[in-house]
């Protein structure tokens, strides 16, 4: 029976792929269109009238359609722009109906039922359409269309019409920005983030979540191709500007088999196109950070205050923290233009826009060495690395405002001196972690806190142009986006500044053909490319200065592992990317009686010839501040190799994966005010390979992963070929109320692609690369004296000959080859190792999967307004959690050792016959290597959510929406990579509140055209008329956070898994109630030893997995308004503007009331966890204060 299911189903496959594949080939056709026309024609009793004629025509561009109704009275015109059109009808005996204005959105299909009225066929009944809002009865899809009119005129920062998203219903996000302007990651968001350039943001990630999926499960398409990064997941390598723009739909729930890849927010981008009319634009936009307000976040006001300096001397003012203020100086051009070329024939549209920004941006409390102690270390040892460093241009660090300062360490160079240390013998061990005796304080400041103002500068550049044909039944199309970006990051020191400059592009071509009046077949074809070149440093960027982190500051007070300088060690910088996306789709449509029939196939090829050799510019962490300055370094040190040399390893890769789906979509109009939506969608997503065969991955051995080894492979992982995902919706107009209300709902199963970044450092292992991570003995142990790299660590510390990442000496320590096993040798006769990071996967990973499901209804209160209600909800299962295996069983430091063994209980008794908690040693890692990262699909999460809506279309000069939701998301682990769960073996402990999860949202947009003297072209006009009033609020709860112990040695590693930060023991209470914003900023948390009692010790009072405490408390809410103020200039008639030129001045203000917003508080680790108490339960910083622009906009 099995064996017969397997044939049918194959079978099944190989028929629809041969159905599809003849439709093609029948007839090759090229289009970028979903939207549709369909109803039911009847007489004045409600009878089905057949073979009536019914034909559409744009009014834009004067394209003609037409079909006949089927033997139920049932037609469906497809394949259509959005736009306005004229829908007529005729059918003998009766009288020609004529129906105008009829809005089409992109890519919905819009219902209009026609009753037609008995009489002559020479005589018509005309009606135009209201120009209010429709209720949606053709399918039960959970989606939103933000038109033109929302994207000129509502405020968005950097005009970036994603920051419109999070107006949908079910999608949440809040536009949030960091104090000094740059965008605001969700907790634990992984990736590139948010746009801080604007559209010309090379990997735009929205900060927003769909319907209770992550951030990486949104799926951006611009003219119904795809436009997503190939490594970051929910991140769009072109954001259109606002001037092409002419609708967006945003679906969070969706029943279309047309839709797939993702399973979070399908985001459609539809482009403009020329028209019979010319029509253009131009705009220049201007703001400065004189404009701007101060963000109100001074700090804690419970601790001593002294008066600071802020704003270089501006200001001074008695506080812990500076306000901090959007310093952004913008200047934004654009334009467009488009119009006939053969009036309904051929059609042009071109736009630009362009940029200009410098900024600076403050970073809040960062640690650095004095100026007395760069000094100290060059007159004392100057030849050492240390003084080297500090004489290098650019090494100074960007301060501001000094918070504090420390004298830690002793600065006599007098040998008779009672306090004199010879060097290299400046830390002693014994006393306590970070403390050093006998070369004690001398009164001059040797490190400290400060503020830095570091600079930023932008300019992009973007050019759309498109051009649409129509021949007979062909209509042919051609669109592109290009985007140019210069960028440049400055560090807190110059040396740190980096540069950017990515070209992206896509492309597009259609061509859509009508095999008949209810058949057409369309196709399109795409390619999308993301690149950038950053090998070579420029200006002061200095490369050749490795990463340098302090364990601590030789001060106790530290507390984390902070970087002291250096660019911070990534794999792409410096590096030189390349990314190409190839996209092919056909879809047959068919109109059938009463079901409207879409048949499809997409194929996509893509290609990551990245190459990332950042990894081979080292990191070294030093014990402290004194042993860097003697290079008594280290205790630990990050590095790529080549295995064979001990130099640059080979870090290029042609990576190669892709997608492939078959879908059948049947909208099937069972009665005319009942239409059932039913699908079928397969997805294929190829595992990763490598086109010359560099590609290795741990696979497990006979006794799980103990025992694994690192193998060459054809492929990463086995490929997955069952995700199948059916839909079904319903959409029904019962007989109420007048026919205004709808009933709508749906249930669907949607896959995810993983995305590259989850694999993608595989380029490290072995045995083509080695990323060594080495910390002998073990980063927990407290090396003690330091005069050099631990004896046997095999590091090697200097600096670069040059500014080049690559102009590092080879370490011979790492040059012996590579064992069976893919163990890195440490000697010739590889009788020892040294332990590499690896990354690989499962032989079997499944594709994640979502359940989707909602139920609404829609009606019509009263005229031109509308009202949803409803349910939404999402179960999502095998989600990947990428986590290193080597601690994934806890135990192995509970006997103060970490060396893959479990020797002892978690009460600190060896294992053995007599202790009924651990009889025997267990070996609970793989002590060849070091971490080894495998995404495990064990992830599941829920979300529920009650969502109203009441909205207004545009008409008469005024629209509004507002949009409430009230909502739980739970899940085991928010994000693919990024922050490790704190005892992976015990999901139950991780099981809470998504790091996303926001009770209650409530989102209010509109726009006003004020009535007075409205469109009035005379003097009265110009100055009393044409004001307008437009806006976006948003409110919500707060984001959840956890308390952490941050750091530990082997000694205080709570569970045992030989990793930080872990759940506290236990949580007894003793969080300020609804605490105000002071309390934030003061702590919410008075007595932190009482809430976590046990915790705060060292060691612990006890060992295990800790309390299940993820995630129960919740940070502070977000309140904020944004607000347009326009005035529009009607100008005079004329034979080159035309009749509807104006020109608009417009001001908008972000944050107009300026509202303290507060930061939210990421997963606490050292210096912000429940140990060093000085920062938890506190936020670090305000969110941007008020930003006020001004634009000038002229359209004709």
């Amino acid at each position: 029976m099995k064996e017969q299911v397997m044939s049918l189903s194959k079978f099944s496959i190989r028929a629809l792929v041969l159905m599809i594949l003849a439709a093609f080939f029948v007839s090759t056709a090229r289009a970028q269109f979903k939207a549709s026309i369909q109803g039911t024609v009847m007489d004045p009793q409600g009878n089905a009238v057949a073979v009536a004629k019914v034909t559409i025509t744009n009014q834009d561009t004067g394209v003609v359609r037409d079909t006949v109704s089927s033997a139920e009275g049932f037609y469906r015109i497809s394949e259509l722009p959005p736009g306005k059109y004229t829908v007529t009808i005729e059918a003998a005996g009766f009288k020609q109906s004529v129906s105008k204005d009829i809005a089409v959105e992109a890519e919905q299909p819009r219902g209009v039922d026609i009753t037609l009225a008995v009489g002559n066929v020479q005589e018509s009944v005309t009606v135009t359409a209201p120009t209010g809002g429709e209720l949606e009865t053709e399918n039960a899809n959970v989606n939103t269309t933000i038109g033109t009119q929302e994207v000129l005129t509502l405020p968005q920062f950097g005009r970036d019409p994603y920051e419109l998203l999070h107006m949908a219903p079910g999608v949440f996000g809040d536009n949030a920005r960091q104090g000094n302007g740059n965008s605001f990651h969700l907790p634990q968001q992984v990736g590139p983030g948010g746009s801080d350039n604007g559209i010309f943001q090379a990997e735009n990630q929205v900060q927003i979540v769909s319907n209770g999926q992550r951030v990486t499960a949104n799926n951006y398409t611009l003219d119904g191709v795809s436009i997503n990064s190939l490594s970051n997941g929910g991140a769009a390598v072109i954001t259109a500007n606002q001037e092409s723009v002419q609708q967006i739909v945003v679906t969070s729930s969706s029943y279309d088999a047309q839709q797939g890849r993702n399973s979070g927010a399908q985001v459609e981008v539809i482009s403009k196109s020329g028209t019979n009319q010319f029509h253009g634009s131009a705009l220049v936009k201007f703001n400065d950070k004189g404009l701007n307000a101060f963000n109100k976040f001074y700090g804690a006001n419970n601790i001593p205050l002294n008066p600071i300096s802020c704003e270089r001397g501006a200001f001074i003012i008695v506080a812990q923290h500076c306000p901090t203020r959007n310093d952004q100086k913008y200047r934004d051009f654009a334009g467009s233009f488009g119009g006939p070329v053969i009036k309904n024939k051929l059609f042009f549209f071109f736009s630009y826009e362009g940029l200009r920004l410098t900024n600076t941006v403050v970073n809040r409390s960062i640690k650095f060495e004095t100026p007395a102690f760069e000094q100290y270390v060059k007159s004392v040892n100057p030849n050492s690395i240390a003084a080297k460093i500090f004489s290098t241009p650019g090494i100074t660090p960007r301060i501001t405002t000094t918070i504090s300062q420390t004298d830690c360490c002793s600065l006599i160079t007098n040998p008779s001196d009672p306090n004199y240390h010879p060097v290299g013998m400046w830390y002693q061990p014994g006393v306590g972690t970070g403390l050093s005796t006998g070369n004690g304080p001398d009164t001059i400041p040797d490190w400290g806190v400060f503020d830095t103002r570091v600079p930023n500068s932008s300019s992009g550049n973007q050019y759309n142009a498109r051009v649409d044909y129509t021949l007979g039944p062909n209509q042919f199309f051609a669109s592109t986006y290009l985007v140019n970006l210069n960028n440049v990051n400055g560090g807190n020191r110059p040396i740190e500044d980096v540069a950017f400059a990515p070209k992206n592009y896509v492309g597009t071509l259609g061509w859509t053909r009508t095999i008949s009046s209810v058949m057409v077949n369309e196709a399109r074809f795409n390619f999308t490319r993301f690149n950038f070149d950053q090998d070579q440093p420029s200006g002061m960027t200095n490369y050749g200065i490795p990463q340098i982190r302090l364990f601590d500051f030789d001060a106790s007070g530290l507390g984390d592992i902070g970087t002291l300088m250096g660019i911070g060690q990534s794999g792409t910088t410096p590096g030189t990317l390349a990314e190409n996306t190839f996209g092919f789709r056909d879809t047959l449509s068919w109109v059938h009686l009463n079901h409207a029939f879409k048949f499809g196939v997409e194929i996509t090829r893509e290609q990551n010839n990245d190459n990332e050799p950042g990894f081979e510019r080292p990191n070294y962490q030093f014990r402290g501040l004194l042993n860097f300055a003697n290079d008594a370094c280290c205790f630990a040190e990050g590095v790529a190799v080549n295995p064979l040399t001990g130099g640059h390893p080979n870090s290029q890769r042609y990576f190669r994966d892709g997608a492939y789906s078959l879908f059948v979509q049947d909208d099937w109009k069972l009665r005319p005010n009942l239409t059932l939506n039913l699908g079928l969608r397969w997805e294929y997503f190829p595992p990763i390979s490598e086109k010359n065969g560099l590609l290795s991955n741990y696979l497990f051995g006979s006794q799980g992963f103990i025992n694994g080894s690192v193998q060459k492979v054809g492929h990463l992982y086995n490929a997955d070929k069952k995700d199948f995902g059916p839909r079904l919706g319903f959409a029904w107009s019962p007989n109420v109320l007048g026919k205004k209300t709808v009933l709508r709902g749906g249930f669907g199963i949607l896959y995810n692609r993983p995305f590259e970044t989850e694999y993608s450092n595989i380029r490290q292992n072995t045995p083509f690369a080695a990323q060594i991570n080495i910390c002998p003995p073990h980063c927990f142990f407290d090396p003690g004296k330091i005069i050099g790299p631990p004896p046997g660590s095999g590091i090697l510390y200097g600096i670069g000959s040059s500014t080049s990442a690559s102009s590092y000496a080879p370490n011979p320590n790492f040059s012996f080859g590579v064992a069976p096993d893919g163990a890195l040798c440490a000697n010739a006769g590889c009788t020892a190792i040294t332990p590499v990071d690896i990354f690989g996967a499962l032989t079997n990973e499944p594709t994640p999967y979502v359940y989707v499901y909602s139920l609404q209804t829609q009606f019509e209160p009263i005229r031109n307004w509308q009202a949803t209600i409803g349910y939404q909800g999402s179960r999502s299962r095998k989600l990947a959690r990428t986590i290193d295996m080597n601690r994934f069983q806890p135990g192995d430091t509970f006997d103060g050792n970490q060396d893959g063994v479990q020797s002892a209980s978690a009460d600190g008794v060896a294992c053995g016959p007599t202790n009924p908690l651990c009889p025997a040693p267990i070996v609970v890692g793989n002590n060849r290597f070091s971490r080894v990262f495998i995404p495990l699909p064990d992830v599941n999460a829920s979300f529920d959510a009650m969502i109203a809506q009441l909205s207004h279309a545009f008409t008469k000069g005024f629209s509004v929406s507002a949009l409430y939701t009230w909502s739980h998301s739970i899940d085991f682990s928010s994000y693919e990579i990024g922050f490790q769960q704190t005892d992976p073996f015990t999901q139950s402990i991780n099981k809470g509140n998504s790091d996303f999860d926001v009770r209650q949202n409530l989102g209010i947009s509109g726009y006003y055209e004020l009535p007075l003297y409205r469109n009035h072209h005379d003097l009265i006009g110009a100055v009393a008329g044409g004001w307008t009033l437009g806006g976006v609020f948003t409110k919500h709860t707060g984001l959840p956070f956890t308390a952490l112990i941050g750091g530990c040695d082997t000694h205080h590693d709570l569970n045992g898994d030989g990793t930080c930060p872990d759940m506290p023991i236990v949580y007894t209470g003793g969080k300020i109630a609804n605490p105000s914003k002071q309390d934030w900023q003061n702590g919410v948390f008075p007595n932190i030893a009482a809430s976590f009692p046990g915790s705060t010790t060292v060691p612990p009072a006890s060992h295990g997995p800790g309390c299940r405490c993820r995630n129960i408390f919740t940070g502070p809410g977000f309140t904020q308004l944004d607000l347009s103020f326009g005035k529009n200039f009607l100008l005079p008639n004329s034979r080159v503007l035309g009749e509807n030129a104006k020109l608009e001045f417009r001001s908008n203000f972000f944050n107009a009331f300026n509202i303290l917003n507060l930061e939210t508080l990421a997963p606490a680790t050292a210096p912000t966890d429940v140990v060093n108490t000085g920062q938890f339960g506190r936020p670090l910083d305000g969110l941007s204060g008020r930003v006020i622009e001004f634009q000038l906009r002229l359209s004709f």
